[in-house]
């Protein structure tokens, strides 16, 4: 298994944060990987369901996610099963003196044999 941690801290409260977030329809304007989402199964809760267009390393792909946890203005994990590896990511939003820290630990686990697993989590953390 491979993990990415990613953070930033943005000068607003978590609740605008968490609107940029939550209008999930939108994340092609500030995702440069994402390319378009392509349908979302309603607003943001547990169980929605979004897919998205996404162009890694020059490749294009359709990867489908679902929400499983969803704190408002805390956290949001969602997962997918596409491409043959099992992701996880884990987005919270923590309360600073000068704003809120995201942060993004995504969790990939590919289901290739070994050693090619080793090689596509390391192209699927490119993203």
């Amino acid at each position: 298994m491979r993990t990415v941690h990613a953070s930033v801290e943005v000068a607003a409260p978590p609740s605008a944060a968490w609107a940029l977030y939550a209008d999930t329809a939108r994340t092609p304007a500030w995702v440069p990987f994402v390319e378009e989402v392509l349908e979302t199964s309603g607003p943001l809760e547990v169980g929605m369901i979004y897919r998205e267009r996404t162009r890694l390393l020059g490749a294009t792909a359709v990867n489908t996610w679902r929400v499983i946890e969803l704190e408002p203005e805390r956290r949001r994990v969602e997962v997918s099963r596409d491409l043959g590896i099992d992701s996880r990511l884990t987005i919270t939003f923590e309360p600073t003196g000068r704003g809120t820290r995201i942060r993004q630990v995504t969790e990939l686990r590919s289901r290739l044999p070994r050693p090619f697993a080793w090689a596509h989590e390391l192209v699927g953390a490119a993203g």
